[in-house]
């Protein structure tokens, strides 16, 4: 069955990824099921017979999307559970279906999200989802021994010069209205995607109970003029990974944009990351900005963790989107 989460489904959500190895904690859920802008949820659930922990579930988050200049009501798909006991009885996809069904009835236009080798079958060849491929994972070194470190398990650092530090871009504690004129010239700039308004980006970044994020603005004669959004994280998959959450500027500031990646790449640097990581498509408006800065895509072979991209409309009369026009960052990952 599909229902609404609150703190007594979140209290069996958390024993019963807890019972599978796999813990959740009650902050991360109530601030995303509970604490999102929308302030909605939905889950689709099958009982175990204890009544203590679920059989299985699967849950999905609700964000506003912009199509052009209309909002839609949408859910990223985020956790599923098979409960060791129930596994191979086919639970995950008749969740999905009832969540989908309801999230139909209640007026949501698509669901969407970023699944793993493992689930993503089941997403792409069982529940309808368009397949847009791997997530468009870009990466920049700033360790030159990382690569003999990954071959031969060594912790050797050959720091490249730290760049560039721009004295104009100062960092943000909170995002305020005047942040809000920005971000709406900034959500001109994509046809499609989450709709990075200045609800949704306090509430992902400044709320976030998981993940501290570095933010920085610049700005203009015109006002504020770019954003941006890095996190790092030490000895994740044997080194020190930096993440470019998001990297936002208004239409006429590339050359601010350019200043802004820059100081976000400092900043890791000096914070000894051994990569940097984003997601960027090459038809996103700031796909230049990142090559010439020297991000490049990872080839497929050399990816370790392989993500899928995908999409399903939940409504006849709403197409699937074309994946160029699909703007997405790291801040539209649930895990980072």
């Amino acid at each position: 069955m599909a229902i609404p989460v609150d703190e007594k489904v979140i209290e069996r959500y958390i024993l019963s990824f807890k019972r599978n190895g796999s813990p959740k904690t009650r902050e991360r859920l109530e601030w995303m099921h509970l604490g999102n802008p929308l302030r909605e949820s939905v889950i689709a659930l099958e009982e175990d017979r204890s009544h203590d922990h679920y059989a299985a579930l699967y849950t999905a988050m609700p964000v506003i999307m912009q199509s052009g200049e209309d909002s839609l009501r949408c859910l990223q798909s985020v956790d599923t559970l098979t409960d060791r006991d129930y596994r191979g009885k086919g639970l995950f996809i008749k969740l999905a279906s009832q969540l989908y069904d309801e999230a139909s009835r209640q007026g949501y236009s698509y669901v969407y999200g970023f699944p793993n080798e493992s689930s993503g079958p089941g997403f792409f060849n069982k529940l309808g989802w368009t397949s847009y491929g791997l997530v468009p994972h870009k990466m920049r070194l700033c360790n030159v021994l990382f690569p003999l470190n990954h071959l031969f398990k060594m912790r050797l650092r050959l720091q490249l010069p730290v760049g560039k530090h721009h004295t104009g871009v100062t960092p943000v504690a909170h995002l305020t209205d005047e942040h809000r004129v920005f971000l709406d010239k900034v959500s001109a700039q994509f046809a499609f995607g989450v709709r990075r308004n200045l609800e949704y980006l306090n509430w992902r970044v400044f709320n976030n109970p998981n993940h501290q994020y570095m933010v920085f603005e610049l700005r203009n004669q015109h006002g504020i003029c770019s954003l941006g959004i890095i996190n790092i994280k030490y000895e994740k998959h044997g080194a020190n990974i930096g993440y470019i959450m998001d990297l936002l500027f208004a239409p006429g500031a590339e050359k601010e944009g350019t200043m802004m990646l820059q100081h976000c790449v400092y900043e890791l640097r000096r914070q000894r990351a051994d990569l940097i990581f984003a997601w960027n498509k090459k038809a996103d408006f700031n796909a230049a900005v990142y090559q010439r800065n020297g991000f490049r895509l990872i080839p497929e072979r050399f990816r370790k963790i392989r993500l899928f991209f995908g999409i399903k409309s939940l409504r006849q009369d709403v197409d699937v989107p074309s994946p160029d026009t699909f703007y997405i960052s790291y801040l539209d990952s649930d895990t980072v």
